[in-house]
């Protein structure tokens, strides 16, 4: 589910690379590995969902709207969490009954998603 959600926090997008790459550069790694690190960011590619993770994808969509954002200096802003008062709107308008669990998959992927839109790459 944190996948599914840094995916689409990602725009789609496989993770930006570059850092890695050039951190493989600094490290010594072959030209060959430099380059093959930074032609894998940027790329879209598919996502496929398990059917069972499937409600807890589409409630996770059916809020994505709903983010507090801090405005920061320059223009960015910093993705805070979600809304939890406008998520359970956001639901109820969708027809999809807020259960515990669900909840726990929204949180997963609220995490992972806030941390991709701050630019923070991570994996579990």
């Amino acid at each position: 589910m944190r996948d599914a959600a840094r995916h689409w926090a990602g725009g789609g997008k496989q993770a930006d690379w570059s850092q890695a790459a050039k951190d493989a550069e600094v490290l010594g790694a072959p030209p060959e590995a430099v380059a093959a690190i930074r032609a894998r960011g940027g790329e879209r590619c598919e996502f496929e969902v398990w059917p069972e993770n499937w409600p807890s994808l589409q409630a996770f969509l059916a809020c994505t709207t709903q983010w507090r954002t801090i405005p920061m200096a320059g223009g960015q802003v910093y993705y805070q969490g979600l809304d939890y008062a406008s998520v359970s709107v956001a639901l109820s308008g969708r027809g999809i009954t807020s259960e515990p669990p669900l909840w726990a998959d929204l949180q997963a992927m609220e995490g992972a998603a806030r941390n991709r839109l701050n630019g923070v790459i991570e994996s579990d």
